[in-house]
Parts: structure tokens; sequence; C-alpha cells
């Protein structure tokens, strides 16, 4: 796969313009987009005026604004910006690798020793049970002689 080169590669020269457009950018982000306080801000940059003058973009209007933002300029502009910030993600995700799988293994160990111990706790109720049946020693006469009583008390309900 091919990669498209950045429009700088290309040939497009926006170096004179970076600090404009980084101020053009940040209020775009800051207000959400276009919009009356983004225009009033832009209106008080001299950076962004100086560049639209460079541009030959005219005044420093909503229209001039979205003129200027569709320059090859601003477009290799936002290019490079916007590969530079995901190989800055890409390596703070990186960094963060290590640290969420040691998180992980640590959680799956605590989870497994839960495991252990439900299950050691489940053959030790199991063992006592069976202890306690044992001492009991019921065997087939106690267990008739229990139902003989049962019986008799139902038998006399009935009367």
């Amino acid at each position: 796969m091919k990669v498209q080169p950045l429009l700088r590669w290309a040939g497009v020269d926006y170096g004179p313009y970076v600090k404009a457009f980084d101020e053009l950018w940040a209020c775009i982000e800051k207000h959400g987009g276009w919009g009356e306080e983004t225009l009033r801000q832009c209106k008080s940059n001299v950076h962004i005026r100086q560049a639209m003058g460079a541009l030959h973009m005219g005044p420093v209007t909503l229209p001039g604004l979205t003129n200027l933002v569709k320059t090859d300029e601003f477009e290799a502009y936002r290019r490079d910006v916007t590969y530079l910030r995901c190989l800055a993600a890409e390596k703070r995700s990186h960094d963060k690798l290590p640290d969420l799988i040691a998180d992980h293994v640590v959680r799956e160990h605590a989870y497994e020793a839960g495991q252990r111990r439900t299950a050691m706790v489940k053959d030790e109720n199991e063992r006592l049970v069976a202890e306690a049946l044992d001492d009991a020693d019921i065997d087939g006469d106690d267990i008739a002689a229990m139902l003989d009583g049962i019986g008799a008390v139902v038998d006399r309900g009935d009367e």
C-alpha cells in the first residue's frame, strides 16, 4: 500500500503561515467551528490577518476564512499536523501498553485466586456436610422409624 505524500513534500510550502494556521486551528477547535466568536478572535489576530493578506484572501470574514482553510497551504499544514498528532498518539499508546498489559495480568491472577478460594470453600463445605452425616450414624432403621412417626402423626390428623 502506497502512502500518499504530505502536500509539503509535494512542493506546497506553508512555512511562513504556520503561526497563523496554528492560531486559526486553535480558534476553530476552541469555539467548535465557525461563528461570531471565531470571527471576532480571528479579526483581532495579527498573524491570521497577515497570512490572509499574503495569500490574497482579502479581509477577515467568514467567507474569507473558509477560503483560507481551503488553500493548498492550509491543507498541507492540516495533513502534517494530523499526521504528527497521530504519531504522538501512537507513541503515547505504545508507552501505556505495558502498563495496561500488567494491569490485565494482575486482574486475571486476582480473579483466578478468587476462583480457587471459592472452590476450596465449596470443597470444605461438602466435606463438613459429609462428615456431619457420617457422625449422625443414620441408617435405614432410623429412617424407617422416622417415617413411621411421621405417618402416625398424619394418621392422627385425619381422625
